[in-house]
């Protein structure tokens, strides 16, 4: 009856509200932590930019692109404009329950997914020629991929594929445009700080921010207030939680060790675990069992450190692919083998599909086929957007400015640095303040110096 708003409707809604809690703050935390002091504001900017651009599209032509049930040549592929400005009946109703909470639930899948892919080339892309890609990549490249996975007529869709919430359409999607754009950007002249206490704060805020939003960013997708979503909901914690301890596990055996579990590193492994298994959960949760999700957890901490810290740094870092925030082998490689592991590990009486493991090796196959169209459309499209974009502007910043810090000359900023001195002084630790202020001061001197330069060149 119009006017009345059941469960299911309002744990989408309460769902896209923790959604976008993970946008902003939490990737924009998550992702401040992970550059130097000198590249926060610039770093976390993406994300509140992002935020307030993505719904515009999303209004004008995004959702009908991507929801769209109209005939015409390419509708296996993208919608049409049938939706375009958001019109719709005052009853119209999607997935079971009310279109508009429909429509802003997956709004802000699109938000967290292109801010997601474009904090790869953080520390020395510049930041509007960076939005202006984010934009029409996600016209272009998000809203196809979305289409395929999870529209009426979409092609993959039609072939079967399992997605809960987004493995292909989020993580796979933004990891294989963030190994594109830092192809076009190339590597950072000057490698990030090694990691503080006031940076070990904002990572493990972050990924708080992101590991609550995340029961919801899977858990609504069963749009249904039922088993469904609680065992979404279950399958999710407990992948991130298996993740986060495999991550961790690895760098013991590898290097942590060194420094003893407690040491900082030791935090950035395990949430940066925990997020590799959140990825995998994200297309295994509706589909698996619990103790299938903690595999698909384990795989993915394992993988996703392996990936990170082999395969990264031995094959593409010489090569000049220089991802800073990892969301290639964390979101990339975790989306990825969650979706090949929904195949495996799918139960019947959780979503209703069989996996390998009770004789239906075809879904492999259709999951591995899907992944596959997933990349290739998603590198094609990412190439010719940002090969158009960099055509006509400038991509990355000068060796100067790379050199001084993004916050400090495009935006008059300081990031943490003034900061975190205040907060020092007024908690009376004078001796580290005092040690900081030393370091800060020095940098501070080297800035003028560069600045001054300049100033007399121009």
């Amino acid at each position: 009856m119009a006017g009345e708003i059941d469960g299911e409707t309002t744990l989408v809604l309460v769902s896209a509200i923790f959604v976008l809690f993970m946008t902003i703050p939490g990737l924009a935390l998550f992702y401040g932590s992970l550059v130097s002091r000198k590249n926060l504001f610039d770093t976390m900017l993406q994300s509140v930019i992002l935020t307030g651009t993505i719904p515009i599209l999303w209004w004008m032509v995004g959702y009908s692109l991507c929801f769209d049930t109209s005939q015409h040549p390419l509708v296996h592929y993208v919608g049409g404009f049938g939706k375009a400005l958001l019109e719709w009946g005052e009853d119209s109703t999607a997935a079971g329950i009310t279109e508009s909470a429909f429509c802003v639930f997956q709004l802000t899948f699109g938000i967290i997914t292109a801010a997601i892919a474009t904090g790869a080339v953080a520390e020395r892309a510049l930041l509007w020629p960076t939005m202006l890609i984010a934009n029409l990549w996600f016209l272009l490249v998000y809203c196809p991929v979305c289409h395929m996975v999870w529209g009426e007529n979409g092609l993959l869709l039609r072939w079967g594929v399992l997605d809960t919430a987004g493995g292909l359409v989020v993580e796979t999607c933004s990891g294989v445009t963030a190994l594109v754009l830092c192809y076009f950007v190339g590597p950072r002249s000057h490698p990030s700080d090694d990691p503080d206490t006031h940076r070990g704060v904002l990572h493990i805020m972050g990924a708080a921010f992101l590991w609550v939003g995340w029961l919801a960013f899977n858990g609504g997708s069963a749009y249904t207030s039922g088993a469904r979503a609680s065992t979404t909901v279950l399958n999710t914690l407990l992948a991130g939680s298996a993740g986060g301890l495999g991550w961790l596990a690895c760098a013991a055996m590898s290097s942590c060790h060194r420094h003893g579990m407690l040491h900082l590193t030791a935090t950035f492994h395990l949430m940066g675990g925990a997020v590799g298994g959140l990825c995998a959960a994200t297309p295994s949760s509706g589909y698996v069992t619990p103790s299938g999700s903690l595999l698909v957890g384990m795989g993915a901490g394992v993988l996703c450190y392996y990936a990170d810290h082999k395969f990264m740094s031995r094959c593409l870092v010489p090569r000049g692919i220089d991802d800073v925030v990892s969301v290639f082998p964390v979101h990339g490689v975790g989306g990825l083998w969650g979706t090949l592991a929904t195949g495996l590990l799918a139960v019947e009486r959780v979503g209703g599909v069989k996996g390998a493991i009770q004789g239906n090796w075809k879904q492999v196959g259709i999951q591995a086929a899907s992944m596959l169209v997933v990349c290739l459309w998603t590198t094609v499209g990412t190439t010719l957007i940002t090969f158009f974009v960099s055509r006509i502007t400038k991509l990355r910043a000068s060796h100067q400015e790379e050199l001084t810090g993004l916050d400090t000359r495009p935006h008059g900023q300081q990031g943490l640095k003034k900061l975190s001195k205040r907060m020092l002084n007024q908690g009376g630790c004078v001796d580290e303040a005092s040690s900081e202020d030393e370091n800060d001061t020095s940098m501070v001197d080297d800035e003028s110096v560069e600045e001054d330069s300049t100033n007399a060149m121009t």
